[in-house]
């Protein structure tokens, strides 16, 4: 793969995507919304987006990561899976919540969904390309804000704030969005014979990734008493599963944030690669079998899964942490992950609960 690539001031407003003209997308097989792995003196993770205009004859990246790969010799490639996320968090003052929309944009690394701040990463290969993204947004947050005129009665600045991570605050539930870049032809759930595969990888999802998660929240309002985050709770875009059950509580610290996006990667990655092998390339994705998706990945009865998840009994999550890590150990994929992994499950272990302030456990 090899084309020009520019700077351009517009794409400071994607700051994770790279513009491809219709053409270069052509040539080269690409689809708007599938992820490419920029490699020159650092590594960039680039979402697939249209034509800036109709005229436009070269890439263009944003003029921050043009910074990062120019005078190198850049290789491209396409990745199979990719892993981001888009975590909410609360700006608090005193008792109560400040609304993000008040002092954030909607766009951009750091924004608003309405209420709720929201953190945009560059995406990666692995957990600790976004754990590292996420180290260096987090600090920006007070210095990002900036006062609606209509609001002159809130402080003026961002240093007044606390910023902090829940699940449920103050009457207001916030997720721990994990964005899986998967191939095209699993995510095309508008065809009947897609949907098996894209419901197993969401179910595994549930029983792998969110069933551990459950012994370390200190508030379980979101997961019993609200309809968001519910299990199998996924929105799919043209590239991308956004896994969305988990709640805002894992952005508490590095270690739960990289805990759960390593087990939402290792368990994507293992059933990508092995639906890839069964289905010859994906051309007989419609043709697997329940049976051969248990082989692909072995998972409970899906009442079984939103019967754990939905229990006001942690210990009835907790009963299933030694058969869920004893299967994560033997996926093919597990070395890659095992750090972020293994220092997880020592965290549900001895109960660790971090506070919810993001400044003070983020800061190196």
């Amino acid at each position: 793969m090899d084309f020009d690539i520019q700077p351009n001031l517009l794409m400071r407003e994607m700051p994770n995507s790279i513009s491809l003209p219709r053409r270069f997308r052509e040539e080269f097989g690409v689809l708007v919304g599938q992820f490419l792995q920029l490699q020159g003196s650092e590594e960039l993770v680039l979402e697939v987006t249209i034509a800036l205009d109709p005229q436009q004859e070269t890439a263009y990246i944003s003029p921050e990561n043009f910074k990062k790969i120019k005078n190198q010799d850049i290789t491209f490639k396409l990745l199979d899976v990719t892993l981001g996320c888009d975590p909410e968090f609360f700006i608090v003052w005193g008792w109560r919540n400040i609304s993000a929309a008040t002092y954030l944009p909607f766009q951009g690394e750091i924004g608003s969904d309405g209420a709720l701040g929201e953190l945009r990463p560059m995406y990666g290969q692995h957990e600790d390309q976004v754990i590292a993204n996420l180290r260096k947004l987090i600090p920006k947050i007070p210095r990002q804000l900036r006062r609606s005129p209509w609001a002159r009665s809130l402080p003026a600045t961002g240093d007044k704030f606390t910023y902090e991570a829940h699940s449920f605050n103050f009457g207001t539930a916030a997720g721990f969005h994990v964005h899986l870049g998967i191939p095209p032809e699993i995510l095309n759930t508008r065809k009947d014979f897609n949907r098996a595969a894209m419901s197993h990888i969401v179910q595994g999802l549930d029983w792998y990734v969110s069933v551990p998660l459950i012994p370390l929240e200190v508030n379980h309002q979101r997961r019993l008493g609200s309809n968001y985050g519910k299990p199998g709770d996924y929105r799919p875009s043209n590239m991308t599963l956004e896994y969305r059950t988990p709640g805002g509580f894992y952005l508490r610290s590095p270690k739960l944030a990289r805990g759960l996006l390593g087990l939402s990667l290792a368990i994507t990655e293992a059933v990508v690669s092995r639906m890839k092998v069964a289905s010859k390339e994906f051309t007989t994705l419609h043709k697997l079998s329940a049976a051969d998706l248990q082989e692909i990945l072995p998972i409970p009865h899906p009442e079984k899964i939103r019967g754990t998840l939905v229990d006001g009994n942690v210990k009835v999550a907790e009963s299933q942490l030694p058969s869920i890590y004893n299967e994560v150990q033997h996926l093919p994929n597990y070395q890659k992950h095992k750090g972020a992994i293994e220092e997880f499950f020592r965290a549900v272990e001895t109960r660790e609960q971090p506070g919810p302030d993001l400044l003070h456990n983020w800061k190196e």
